[in-house]
């Protein structure tokens, strides 16, 4: 979140992708109705701090309105910003912004898991830390 709102290349995104018959249509009725219900948005989630659904969280119901008005029904989350799945991480990207995106109309919600469980994964952390506490005293 910046300054309250989405970044300005998230906000640019969505103006340029809102295009009347392309992206969108009007109705008979006047209503907007969404032309990506076939679509499948991966949404990457980079950062962290505020907490989605809190008084603080301003992107996530800009976001959900956007993807609606779009017609997008299939999200997948992958958040390559935490080396780990903690409870806390699981319970807001697995379970919370699940209710949020359900109860908007969204069909299919996926929460793609951190490599925390992947033994290169593992293997690569290790030597990382390994290689940068050369020296140190630990005793």
């Amino acid at each position: 979140i910046y300054n309250f709102g989405p970044p300005a290349t998230l906000k640019a995104w969505s103006d340029l992708a809102a295009r009347v018959k392309s992206t969108f249509k009007y109705s008979n009725d006047g209503k907007q109705v969404g032309l990506l219900e076939d679509k499948r948005v991966y949404l990457v989630i980079t950062s962290g701090g505020t907490r989605v659904g809190s008084k603080e969280d301003f992107l996530t119901p800009w976001l959900t309105h956007v993807l609606n008005f779009f017609g997008i029904k299939n999200i997948h989350i992958i958040s390559p910003g935490f080396s780990a799945d903690c409870l806390e991480t699981l319970e807001e990207l697995q379970e919370e912004n699940r209710e949020y995106f359900m109860e908007a109309g969204g069909e299919q919600y996926e929460y793609i898991q951190c490599l925390n469980d992947d033994q290169k994964h593992l293997n690569f952390i290790s030597n990382l830390v390994l290689k940068h506490t050369q020296g140190w005293n630990i005793s």
